[in-house]
């Protein structure tokens, strides 16, 4: 029969293991609060910031305002030529995908391609700049002798027997396209023509002025003029080499 004292024996070892229990695994028998405060010294709060909170001076920001300014200045000095530089690459780009087109139309079609560019003025105030391709449609009359017997070369005459074959491309108001002879290329201003036409011929060979041996010659250049080195004012621009004997484009005069 369990007497007094070894009741008081038993609860006092179970109180002891209890304790035990709650020393290795806190979170276990040991009421949540228990648990809570186990862990509370991750849920202390930040301790305020030492010092006092710094702020600029009127010194140091009217120095960075000004450094702010020049930076801008500058930016914006040397945008209007960047842009237009920018405009001069993808004008060449497009004309060269153009002389392309048209050649593939003329292998493809086994037919002459017209291919018509330049600058023109309408309304006597606007210049409207670009480039678009032709099919000759008439098999029996002959390309070249209708070119040989027509007084000039310029544009495309309306009672020449073409339908378009391609969409008028326009291109941007910040370039200008012209035509220069072969033999006034060395020349220091050579003349140019605003308004041209060139043909593919079925072969992929070109039909030009008379005058071009080797090459068409289109220049490609700014409306906007910039100074140079020698304190000159020069357009950009670049030259497209379109081979009278195969038809294939080079990008030559690549200033900027």
């Amino acid at each position: 029969m369990m007497t007094m004292r070894h009741a008081t024996a038993l609860f006092l070892n179970a109180k002891t293991q209890r304790r035990g229990d709650a020393e290795i695994n806190p979170c276990v028998p040991v009421p949540p609060r228990l648990c809570v405060k186990s862990f509370s010294f991750l849920l202390s709060p930040l301790r305020p910031l030492r010092g006092r909170n710094e702020a600029f001076t009127l010194f140091e920001l009217l120095a960075v305002l000004t450094v702010i300014g020049i930076g801008l200045a500058i930016l914006v000095g040397s945008y209007g030529s960047w842009g237009t530089a920018h405009a001069l690459t993808g004008a060449t780009r497009i004309v060269v995908a153009g002389l392309q087109q048209a050649r593939t139309l003329a292998v493809t079609r086994h037919a002459y391609v017209a291919f018509s560019y330049g600058s023109e003025t309408t309304n006597q105030t606007r210049v409207v700049t670009g480039f678009q391709a032709f099919l000759w449609t008439n098999d029996t009359l002959s390309v070249e002798a209708t070119l040989n017997s027509a007084s000039e070369q310029d544009g495309v005459d309306p009672d020449w027997p073409i339908t378009p074959a391609t969409p008028f491309q326009r291109l941007s108001g910040h370039v200008r396209l012209a035509y220069v002879r072969e033999n006034d290329l060395s020349a220091s201003t050579p003349v140019t023509y605003s308004d041209m036409t060139l043909f593919f011929r079925p072969d992929g060979s070109v039909l030009s002025d008379p005058s071009d041996k080797h090459a068409h010659h289109i220049v490609v250049y700014t409306l906007e003029r910039f100074h140079r080195g020698d304190n000159t004012s020069d357009p950009l621009l670049r030259y497209l080499r379109i081979d009278l004997a195969t038809g294939f484009v080079t990008v030559l005069g690549d200033s900027q």
